[in-house]
Formats: structure tokens, C-alpha cells, sequence
């Protein structure tokens, strides 16, 4: 994830991941994410640098664990050969400090704001005199 910075907004069951860097980054990251079955939704653009696409934590953490797995495989790999779960391990404490270590931000909302109009001043009469 170098080269791009991550935020998330937690909307309950599902959450937003803003994405900063440049656009060809950020398309190639959305796209991993997209092909290892994160989301099936577009990448929303809210400036030149800064897009973002919405998750389930489910799925973030299975796509994070295969974004590191990939990664530390590469680096690590032969060290772990033969121990039984010794590389899962490790990949999954990692994730949960990477998702846990992604900033907080609000950036997407989700009320409408509809305009209100002031329809001057409303009061009652009592017409009928008999009753």
C-alpha cells in the first residue's frame, strides 16, 4: 500500500474505504480489491486524488489478508516452509494491525439534506360561536 493512503468511515454493516494517492494507484488498488471479491461496486471519485468504494469488514479483512499473505510470502516465505500455520498466523495479527491503524475519517454522507422553507406563521381561529 505504499503509495496510497487509506481511510475508512464505519457505516455499520458495511464500511467506506477512501483510497488518496494517484489516480493509476488508486484504480490499481480498487482493482485488487475488486478481483479478489471485496466489492462489486465502481470506484466513486470525489477529487483527482481521492476515490473511495464500499465494503463489508468481512471482506476487508479477507482481502487484506490476501494483499499481505502475497506480500510476505515474497519476503518470508522459505522461513515458514514445513511449520504448520506459522505464516497464517503471523499474516492474520498483521492485518488486524493494519485495518486497526487505518485512520478514521467522515467523508461520505449518508442523510439526505433536503432544504427547509419557513411557511410564515401558522395559527387557529375558533369560527363557530355556538359550540
Amino acid at each position: 500500500m505504499k503509495h496510497i493512503k487509506l481511510y475508512k468511515q464505519n457505516l455499520g454493516a458495511h464500511w467506506v474505504i477512501g483510497i488518496k494517492g494517484s489516480k493509476d494507484r488508486i484504480e490499481q488498488f480498487h482493482n485488487r480489491v475488486y478481483n479478489w471479491g471485496g466489492t462489486n461496486g465502481e470506484l466513486q471519485w470525489m477529487a483527482d486524488d481521492f476515490a473511495y468504494f464500499w465494503i463489508t469488514l468481512e471482506k476487508l479483512e479477507r482481502v487484506m489478508f490476501k494483499y499481505v499473505m502475497n506480500g510476505i510470502t515474497d519476503k518470508l516465505g522459505k522461513k515458514f516452509r514445513g511449520s504448520k500455520g506459522g505464516l497464517k498466523e503471523v499474516v492474520l495479527n498483521r492485518v488486524k494491525n493494519t485495518i486497526s491503524k487505518i485512520p478514521s475519517e467522515f467523508f461520505v454522507r449518508t442523510a439526505q439534506v433536503e432544504p427547509t422553507y419557513a411557511l410564515g406563521q401558522v395559527s387557529a381561529e375558533k369560527l363557530d360561536t355556538d359550540s
